[in-house]
């Protein structure tokens, strides 16, 4: 079984009426314990200075516009 996390950005864009269109980004692992570690590793609020505190990966997807699937073979 694998994990899919799927986490939408903007991105910079001179078309858009906003100046930004938002796109996915899916990341693949292994385990839901290696999803945490790469969210409590890298996720930021904004401004780049603090991270949130969350012990599951369920409190980020409820802060977060995060989503979190499983893939079955």
């Amino acid at each position: 079984m694998k994990y899919i996390l799927s986490m939408p950005y903007d991105v910079d864009c001179d078309y858009a009426v906003d100046g930004f269109r938002v796109e996915i980004d899916y990341k693949e692992f292994d385990s839901e314990k290696e999803v945490l570690a790469y969210l409590q590793r890298n996720i930021y609020y904004e401004g780049g200075e603090t991270k949130p505190n969350h012990n599951t990966v369920k409190e980020y997807c409820e802060q977060f516009p995060f989503h979190l699937y499983e893939r079955k073979y």
